[in-house]
């Protein structure tokens, strides 16, 4: 501490620290004397992408005593650094954001770097972020067309002629007290921006401000366009509850095309956010009345406010600069080269052909398909070519009618139409379920395949389709051409129904017949019968099959009717033998070559049967071992060459053991 004394008097004892003095002034000076902080890079500056001809910004930021910053860049990771300075496409060489703005192709891979020193702290640089510079990418409106042969599409380039501009206006150092507990609020001084071109295309806008404040959660900051359109930028953050009690906002920016939610955001909050947008939120007399950035853009020029107000008591802040940045493209429309040059006019009459050269606007009337392709320049950027294909249609006409048909229960039927010219022709098969009174649209699925091309295909139709009728609508949008077929009819025929059953018997022994036969409900004749045996179809087969000892096992009938409609028998029939031990021999009598036949009952295993003939005279004429099938299984005898008479058979089994005997008469 010191304190200087300065009297008017000629006796230098009379000036003293504590001395009273007609005419003179005392002044006390209080220096506070404390380390110097050394600058310490807090944000690194990130990579940045943009397009040609687009802008890209850089950022660091820096706690100590005094920082100052010198942007400097390289043309790759390897180059040299330079310095960057202020012009041309460069603005805030020497501030902690560096801002690009016209970027070029051949920037791509350059890398930036901020250079800083303070009070206390030597030359030092922070991390290296590189930009990069993607191509100029041609926008055409529209990218394709389908017109009708005769007439024409407008191709316009949607790229804007200039590169973006980024026009940023700042308050300065200010001192504005936003009052404490005070709804009401306080409106900044505003800020003027002019310059910026009727029905500029605005990519971005972004408020950047500084305020010092012990509770920020008690502050609503709301931004007020040149229109009068109020929008929520900080709204008592925390979801609006205002209960954050930490301290400043210091450089935070609240950008239009940011995501990142300012609430729950460190303290001081330095860095880019979203708009909280709040309805209802802002100063008495100042809420919101935007719900999005949009509302505020249709003025550009003119004054920008912010209105901030401080709803609770015991902190007051103060508002200490603040600065509203507008990255735009201007509204003129960058020209191109097309090609080819056949059909292309540069009036919508079609009467001024396009011979070549960089035009904006062009109208495509070919007479047949063509693709087209414009390599769109801008005066620092060209791009790659973009192929734009132009269909050619033409009206319906020539139609070919489909006609009706018919179809079994549960089979495959389709109708078709087509046109000899037309395209692209766009189909919707209809059905009617009232005789063709009323119709309905048709869509994939179920039993109906191809409802949208020019052929409709029924597959597994029930009979409750049977008299629907169907009609195609065909339509060429372009040509405004709509053409209805005919009506065709769908008949579908119930296929046979029936049974099988045998009669007189459903189990035989050797002599035994039994027949099988149908009971058939079929609306039309019955043209064809197949018998089918164990899995195997039986030749020749017709209404009726008779079976005998040698035709054991499962049967099955299908049948056709005169529409060629197929029923299969809803059962089967399984004939089986029966136990019998007669030894049965047949014919007999006979001419010396008959059949001998003997249930074999031993759990159905064939098993070996000998078989010993004797004649009249008690001589064995013929023996012979047998292993016949399981059953009644057959065994052949061939006795002709001894002679007429009677014969005696006596079968065996392996062992020996009688089985049965019998006679035979040969003649």
């Amino acid at each position: 501490m010191m304190r200087v004394v300065c009297v008017e008097t000629f006796t230098p004892t009379n000036i003293n620290p504590c001395g009273t003095y007609t005419w003179g002034e005392t002044e006390d000076y209080l220096v506070n004397i404390r380390p110097c902080v050394p600058v310490a890079i807090t944000t690194q500056p990130s990579n940045q992408t943009t397009s040609c001809g687009g802008s890209a910004t850089f950022t660091v930021a820096a706690s100590g005593d005094n920082p100052a910053y010198t942007w400097e860049q390289r043309t790759s990771a390897t180059a040299p650094w330079t310095f960057v300075t202020n012009g041309g496409m460069f603005a805030g060489a020497n501030t902690n954001t560096l801002s690009i703005t016209g970027a070029t192709s051949a920037m791509n891979g350059y890398q930036y770097r901020a250079v800083f020193t303070g009070s206390c702290t030597a030359t030092d640089f922070s991390s290296a972020a590189t930009l990069t510079v993607n191509p100029l990418t041609a926008q055409v409106s529209p990218t394709s067309a389908t017109i009708c042969n005769g007439s024409s599409q407008q191709l316009q380039i949607q790229n804007s002629a200039s590169a973006s501009v980024t026009n940023t206006v700042s308050s300065g150092p200010i001192s504005l007290t936003i009052t404490d507990a005070d709804p009401a609020g306080v409106i900044s001084n505003p800020i003027s921006v002019s310059g910026i071109p009727a029905n500029a295309v605005v990519t971005d806008i972004s408020v950047n401000f500084n305020i010092d404040h012990t509770w920020v959660g008690d502050v609503d900051i709301n931004l007020i366009a040149p229109n009068g359109q109020n929008l929520n930028l900080v709204g008592s953050l925390n979801n609006g509850t205002g209960s954050n009690g930490t301290d400043n906002f210091t450089n935070t920016t609240i950008s239009s095309t940011s995501t990142t939610a300012i609430s729950g955001a460190p303290a001081p909050r330095t860095g880019t956010f979203a708009a909280e947008k709040r309805a209802g939120y802002g100063p008495t007399g100042n809420a919101q009345t935007a719900t999005d950035w949009p509302a505020l853009l249709t003025t550009l020029n003119g004054d920008w406010k912010l209105a901030m107000a401080d709803f609770a008591a015991g902190d007051e802040g103060t508002l200490t600069s603040w600065s509203v940045t507008i990255t735009y493209t201007s509204p003129v429309l960058a020209d191109g080269t097309w090609t080819p040059t056949t059909g292309l006019y540069t009036n919508s009459s079609l009467t001024t052909p396009y011979t070549g050269g960089l035009v904006n606007t062009v109208y495509a009337g070919p007479t047949t398909t063509s693709t087209y392709t414009v390599v769109v320049q801008t005066p620092t950027c060209t791009s790659a070519p973009l192929a734009i294909p132009i269909t050619v249609a033409n009206p319906i006409a020539n139609v070919t009618q489909p006609t009706s048909t018919e179809v079994c229960e549960k089979g495959t039927t389709s109708f078709t139409t087509s046109a000899a010219s037309g395209n692209p022709i766009n189909y919707q098969w209809q059905v009617s379920t009232d005789g063709g009174a009323t119709f309905s649209n048709l869509a994939n699925g179920g039993v109906y395949s191809g409802a949208n091309t020019g052929t409709l295909t029924i597959a597994d139709a029930p009979t409750s389709m049977d008299g629907n009728v169907y009609h195609c609508n065909m339509s060429v949008a372009a040509c405004n051409s709509n053409v209805t077929t005919s009506n065709v009819t769908l008949t579908v025929h119930a296929n046979p129904v029936l049974t099988i059953a045998a009669a007189p018997f459903t189990s035989l022994y050797p002599g035994l017949q039994t027949t099988l036969s149908a009971t058939i409900n079929s609306s039309s004749t019955i043209s064809n019968y197949e018998w089918v045996y164990n899995g195997a179809s039986l030749s020749g087969s017709n209404a009726t099959h008779v079976v005998d000892i040698d035709g054991l096992g499962e049967y099955t009938l299908t049948v056709t009717d005169a529409n060629g409609c197929v029923g299969s028998s809803s059962n089967s029939v399984v004939i089986t033998d029966s136990l019998n031990t007669t030894l049965f021999v047949y014919p007999n009598p006979n001419k010396g070559a008959f059949q001998v036949r003997f249930y074999d009952k031993q759990n159905g295993v064939a098993n070996p049967r000998i078989m010993s003939i004797y004649d009249s005279k008690g001589a064995r004429v013929y023996k012979k071992t047998f292993t016949p099938s399981f059953g009644f299984g057959r065994m052949d005898v061939d006795l002709s060459a001894f002679g007429k008479g009677v014969y005696y058979i006596d079968l065996t089994d392996a062992a020996g053991v009688r089985l049965a005997a019998e006679r035979v008469i040969v003649f």
